[in-house]
């Protein structure tokens, strides 16, 4: 029996909670990860909260990542040299992307709620609806309004000017709440027109 403060069963529960094995060699422990050079573990898809002095941190891989790390990790327990572990390495990082994403208040929630249950699972989702939209031909099909812009944000006194205008083509019934978009298609067509 321990002695000490590793015997209490309230420091048990809370080490077992916390506890993320970093590598362990031993083949027990295959399901442990080797950290890479970024220094940190492959986090499951469901994600990983931590809170520090910083805030919250949470860290989150897709499926396909963490299948990518288990491959990786078999490989390298199976290499003959140190040679070959560098070579496995090299060639299985390349396709890993870490993204870091620093959000605060009400931006913060919004992502929190966003990204809930699988953090990268829909981080990834979002992104290839976005690229989805975004690679299509502008002639065809619909695209974001950034795509048009060239930019996803503009300035609040001119957003204030935009949306006065589309309220107003709407209770004129130039366009409806489906179609807000046509009054800036018919402004281009008429500045257009002038020239």
């Amino acid at each position: 029996m321990r002695a000490g403060p590793l015997s209490s069963p309230e420091v048990v529960s809370t080490l077992n909670r916390s506890f993320v094995p970093v590598y362990l060699s031993n083949e027990d422990y295959a399901e442990a990860w080797e950290p890479d050079k970024a220094g940190s573990d492959i986090a499951p898809v469901e994600g990983r909260e931590h809170t520090a002095d910083s805030g919250t941190w949470t860290n989150a891989s897709t499926a396909a990542a963490v299948d990518a790390a288990r491959e990786r990790e078999k490989q390298l327990r199976e290499a003959q040299s140190e040679e070959q572990r560098a070579m496995i390495h090299k060639d299985m990082s390349k396709g890993f992307h870490r993204v870091s994403l620093l959000v605060y208040g009400e931006d913060a929630e919004v992502v929190k709620k966003a990204l809930a249950g699988a953090p990268a699972e829909a981080l990834v989702a979002m992104c290839r609806r976005e690229v989805d939209e975004t690679d299509r031909d502008l002639s065809e099909g619909w695209v974001t309004i950034d795509s048009v812009l060239g930019r996803r944000t503009i300035p609040g006194p001119a957003a204030a000017v935009i949306k006065e205008g589309l309220d107003k083509a709407r209770a004129r019934g130039d366009v409806s709440d489906k179609n807000t978009f046509q009054a800036l298609e018919y402004w281009a067509a008429s500045y257009l027109a002038e020239a």
